[in-house]
């Protein structure tokens, strides 16, 4: 017996599947994308939720497909693209659908009428005239059916089909003398093939359908003339009117899917398409998540057998091997067993579209919407959190940040608005960003806000700095609409997406420019449940700090000249590498102790990234890594706002998880905002030498030679076991966090010696900005450094490496990353240089300081075609603006004589070069230096060694002139 309600369960999930397939078709007509295909699969996607809405008997459901069906047909057919008013019309009856089906058992009493009339409306529309019939001369043949014609009408019936007789004479003047394939597969697209017999230059078929006898002309494109429809009583095979040959048939009854019997027959059936077997199968969410928590359980009982047999190790030769194997397996199963509940953002994604849409419309406004990164992959609960914010965020970009028309052109600025929402992943978290191109945030309107609402006084508003400032938009009731209406003004939408965005252990930052627009950065964790931690300890206790939040580890030494902790007005700070951090002890701000760090002994400082802001976070003592199954707070102590959650570490005791975004206290941001007024104090030093010198990764290959790689190339250092590599092909490849990872060895690609490695722990280096994601793979980190080369660029020569350069007395070869992997796989890197290559003469003036820079940005340059003037400063950098035609200026921020900020300002003063494209090019990633760069005059702000993003950026800049000139 067929379950009805498993059944109908199921017709609802593949409807409203369907319903998304049409949305998205449609909203793509109107972006111009419109083809015969995405018409035929929208139509094809209405059909099928006919065809089983008529199995259950649901009237009003097939009403209102069957009138969709009617409008796309008869638009397939007129060949024309679909209007406003049809898309309209059909979006209208698209959402219907989609509340019937939610309320499925209710949907008979669901009223349909304003939909059937818009839609009917559309089909007698001027714009889709009829398709001109085509008259085929076609006399009736018998078909010689093998019996069971009886069956056939009464199952067919039975579901709501009909049966219907094509006779066809071909065309003879073509040549052919077969079935059209193409006509063929549009009968199997609307139905059943029954019986198909051809003779020479004739088609005689019988098949069944849901659709109407002009519906089923129309999606075959051939005359109502050349269709019978058999009637319930056709009792012998003389009834079915047509030819006694079978010899030529490519079809018969056997062949068709809806003919077997029992349950899997009826559900192939009903849906008017043949199905091919999934490999899929559908999983009880509940089963699910159960299997995921006796995963997690698993890592954590790894965790303690390791803790616990680590002192019988060296006793027991065969142990350390047995250790390793379960370890590999473990992380194995829990990363398969992870991945059950992963789920794309496009989940999410493909939603937005039709809210950016309806939304436009509402307010007037011109926007399109932009997407990258849906193919980014989070755990479910995540996905199913994330709804709620991203529809707040696109409500207040479209409502708040966007301009009206007029707005928009008297700035000059293109009618179209864009929102653009981009994922990609950033260590163990996916970054979301949500952009506008609007007007951005008056930071004025929003403190005068701020105290007409009485969320701050004027004095504790005058001690806010802009990043402050521009957080308020966050403050519950906080808004700047000047009117409540249906989309926003109520100061609630902002405030519940970063309550939503927190409790799942993410956060969300937002950056504005006055008049460029803004942009709000969601970073999220891929999973909730096992996280890889660093287990540290202050003041007699061990915590956890999730990796994703450590950027380094920095280990102070007493008589230390170049890392020490310093002092400014009372507040400790470290200056590293030119950045000066506040410094906070994790004991005493979790009230454990008081005192201060003892200068005496070493000190080991966390780098700890929380939200835009980083910190020092001094410790005890800093234990392994290890990943950790984390569970909530418990109740009793929820307030202490420290802890984001607690867990069992592998020697059985309890620690808690520490929230890097809660755990700097107040002073923490007082000592930031003492920063610019301090550099020079503790900075002086080293800032006049900074200018030459850049940061290196050292580390060795197989063989004898020493390397180094630019360290903001790296995201990240992962140490792997060497049995974790799998070869396939002559390629060798790794499971990275649930994706499939190629890996690179240097020494394969550059002329250097290559050994048989005997190590069992290996090192991965992950690149930043690369279209396509490698792994290089090392024997050994040595160091990181920073000095200031002089790279040799005769002596040893090679495509894949910049030169080579003397650090603490070794030869070191500079690895040039992006020629490495264009040797690595050739064919993709070299048909994307020929198709991204300018042939034209636009000319680049490159300002910068450092001869190492002005080498790897020139090179980038020059291998995208673009010519090149070089400049060492801001001054020489005006003296040849007057002198030569400068397509775009790619400036450097930190120069001596006249640095990028005054050059920019000095360029737009100039009405000569007021709308030269000028694009900053710095080492520091800072919105703050960012946000200055932009109100400063720069068009773009870019990273020096982001080969990718520097191309783009320049060739945005370009365009964006040209279509101003023109």
């Amino acid at each position: 017996m067929l379950d009805y309600e498993a059944l109908l369960g199921e017709f609802v999930n593949e409807g409203l599947t369907h319903v998304q397939r049409i949305e998205k078709g449609l909203l793509d007509a109107e972006r111009g994308l419109q083809d015969t295909e995405q018409i035929n699969a929208v139509f094809r996607a209405a059909h099928s939720i006919k065809g089983t809405a008529g199995f259950f008997g649901l009237k009003k459901m097939v009403e209102l497909s069957h009138a969709m069906e009617a409008l796309l047909a008869k638009i397939r057919n007129s060949g024309k693209d679909m209007d406003s008013v049809t898309i309209d019309a059909l979006l209208s009856a698209t959402d219907k659908l989609k509340e019937m089906l939610e309320n499925v058992k209710d949907s008979e009493n669901t009223e349909v009428n304003a939909q059937l009339a818009r839609l009917t409306d559309a089909l007698h529309y001027k714009q889709y005239p009829p398709a001109a019939k085509k008259s085929s001369g076609s006399t009736r043949r018998d078909f010689n059916i093998p019996g069971n014609y009886k069956e056939i009408i009464r199952d067919a019936k039975k579901r709501g089909q009909q049966v219907y007789q094509l006779n066809l004479s071909l065309d003879k003047s073509s040549g052919q003398n077969a079935v059209s394939p193409d006509l063929v597969s549009k009968i199997k697209s609307i139905g059943n093939v029954v019986y198909c017999d051809e003779g020479c230059n004739e088609l005689a078929c019988l098949f069944t359908t849901v659709l109407e006898p002009d519906l089923v002309a129309l999606a075959l494109d051939v005359s109502e003339a050349d269709i019978q429809q058999i009637s319930d009583d056709a009792q012998k095979p003389e009834d079915f009117n047509v030819f006694k040959k079978s010899s030529g048939s490519r079809y018969s009854l056997e062949e068709t899917s809806w003919s077997a019997k029992g349950e899997n027959g009826v559900m192939a059936a009903y849906g008017g398409t043949e199905k091919k077997e999934d490999e899929r199968v559908r999983v009880d969410v509940a089963l699910l998540d159960s299997l995921v928590n006796l995963g997690s359980e698993i890592v954590l009982g790894r965790n303690q057998l390791f803790r616990r047999l680590e002192k019988y190790a060296a006793a027991i030769p065969e142990l350390t091997a047995s250790l390793q194997h379960i370890d590999r397996l473990t992380t194995e199963l829990q990363e398969k067993i992870m991945r059950t509940r992963m789920q794309p953002l496009a989940n999410v994604f493909d939603k937005l579209p039709r809210l950016v849409r309806d939304l436009g419309k509402s307010t007037g406004k011109n926007v399109q919407l932009l997407m990258e990164g849906k193919d980014i992959e989070l755990d479910k609960s995540i996905i199913e959190a994330l709804a709620d914010p991203l529809v707040h965020l696109i409500r207040n970009a479209v409502d708040h940040g966007v301009e009206t028309l007029e707005e928009r052109k008297n700035t000059e600025k293109s009618l179209t608005a864009i929102i653009s929402i981009k994922a990609h992943r950033e260590g163990g978290r996916a970054v979301i960003s949500v952009s506008d191109d609007g007007a951005g945030v008056n930071l004025e309107s929003v403190a005068r806000k701020a105290i007409q609402q009485n969320i701050l006084t004027p004095g504790q508003l005058a001690a806010m700095g802009d990043k402050e400032r521009l957080n308020l938009l966050f403050h519950p009731g906080f808004s700047t609409s000047k009117q409540i209406t249906d989309i926003s003004g109520r100061g609630v939408g902002l405030d519940i997406a970063k309550s939503n965005i927190e409790k799942i252990g993410g956060n969300i930052e937002v950056s504005s420019v006055w008049g460029k627009g803004t942009t709000f950065r969601l970073r999220l964790p891929l999973t909730l449940v096992v996280v890889p931690s660093l287990i540290v300890e202050a003041a007699n206790q061990q915590f956890v700090l999730p990796q994703v939040n450590l950027r380094e580890i920095v280990r102070i030494t007493p008589g230390d000249k170049i890392r020490k902790i310093e002092y400014i007005n009372g507040y400790r700070v470290l200056n590293l590498r030119g950045e000066l951090l506040p410094i906070i002890n994790l004991a005493e701000c979790l009230g454990k102790t008081t005192g201060n760090i003892v200068e005496c002994s070493i000190t080991r400082v966390l780098i700890v990234r929380s939200e835009d802001r980083v910190f020092g976070l001094t410790v005890d003592r800093i234990y392994d890594r290890e990943d950790v199954l984390v569970k909530p707070v418990p109740q009793y102590i929820k307030e202490c706002k420290a802890y984001s959650g607690v867990t069992i570490l592998g020697d059985g005791k309890v620690a808690m998880v520490l929230d890097p975004d809660s755990l700097a206290p107040a002073t923490m941001s007082m000592a930031t905002e003492r920063q610019d007024e301090n550099l020079t104090y503790i900075g002086q030093r080293t800032l006049g030498t900074m200018a030459e010198q850049q940061e290196f990764l050292l580390f060795k290959c197989s063989g004898p030679e020493n390397f180094g790689i630019n360290l903001p190339l790296v995201a990240r250092v992962d140490e792997i076991d060497a049995d974790q590599l799998q070869i396939i092909g002559d390629k060798e490849y790794v499971n990275y966090e649930g994706s499939i990872l190629r890996i690179l060895r240097p020494e394969d690609y550059l002329p250097v010696k290559k050994l048989a490695s005997r190590r069992s722990k290996l090192c991965l280096l992950i690149p930043k900005s690369v279209k396509y994601p490698v792994g290089i793979l090392v024997e050994r980190i040595q160091d990181t450094v920073q000095t200031a080369v002089d790279i040799n660029e005769e002596d040893i020569k090679a495509k894949g490496l910049w030169g080579s350069a003397v650090i603490h007395d070794k030869i070191v070869l500079i690895v040039n990353l992006y020629d490495l992997m264009e040797l690595a796989d050739p064919e993709r890197y070299v048909t994307e240089q020929e198709t991204g290559r300018h042939d034209c003469c636009q000319t680049v003036l490159l300002v910068e300081d450092t001869a190492f820079f002005a080498m790897v940005v020139r090179q980038y340059l020059e291998g995208a075609g673009y010519q090149v003037l070089m400049a060492g400063n801001g001054e020489e950098a005006l003296n040849l603006l007057g002198k030569c035609a400068v397509d775009v200026v790619v400036s450097d921020i930190s120069m001596p004589v006249m640095n990028g900020l005054e050059l920019v300002k000095a360029i737009r003063s100039n009405e000569n070069t007021v709308s030269l494209p000028v694009i900053a090019l710095t080492s520091l990633a800072s919105a703050r230096l960012e946000q200055e760069g932009l109100e400063a005059g720069f068009n773009y702000y870019e990273l020096k060694l982001d080969k990718t993003n520097l191309l783009k950026k320049v060739a945005l800049a370009l365009s964006e002139r040209e279509g101003r000139l023109a």
